[in-house]
């Protein structure tokens, strides 16, 4: 009887990790870049939060047409929702964080590369690294 508790809670975990596997794998990628446009909300008030301008930036693209030369597309974040996401599923390398900083505060471009992260069309991680170029 303890025997088959135990496997079931076995089964049960593994197949949990099975499902949180396959639902983080890589689903797209785009470079953008992050320009004085992205800093700023739709209402006009400055972002602190550089997941945010992240945000903003593909709002700027996919609902008001505000295409920075340099911005590649997604078709992910064409969806309200997904777009959502990215502010509370949304991680930056470490090593930016310092160049974000002075950058945000001088308002001056970023390149960023994004890798999105999901199931499907469903997005569940967003990862924020410096664009080569």
């Amino acid at each position: 009887m303890m025997v088959t508790r135990i496997a079931a809670v076995l089964a049960g975990l593994t197949l949990a990790s099975l499902a949180h596997a396959q639902s983080d794998h890589v689903i797209g990628s785009y470079n953008t870049w992050i320009t004085a446009q992205d800093m700023r909300n739709s209402q006009g008030v400055p972002l602190t939060d550089f997941c945010a301008m992240v945000q903003q930036d593909r709002a700027n693209l996919h609902r008001f047409g505000r295409q920075d030369r340099l911005d590649g597309y997604d078709y992910f974040f064409a969806d309200a929702a997904n777009r959502a996401r990215i502010s509370t599923n949304c991680d930056v390398a470490p090593a930016l964080r310092d160049y974000i900083r002075r950058s945000v505060q001088q308002q001056e471009p970023m390149y960023m590369n994004v890798t999105i992260y999901g199931s499907g069309d469903r997005v569940t991680r967003v990862h924020v690294r410096e664009g080569a170029g």
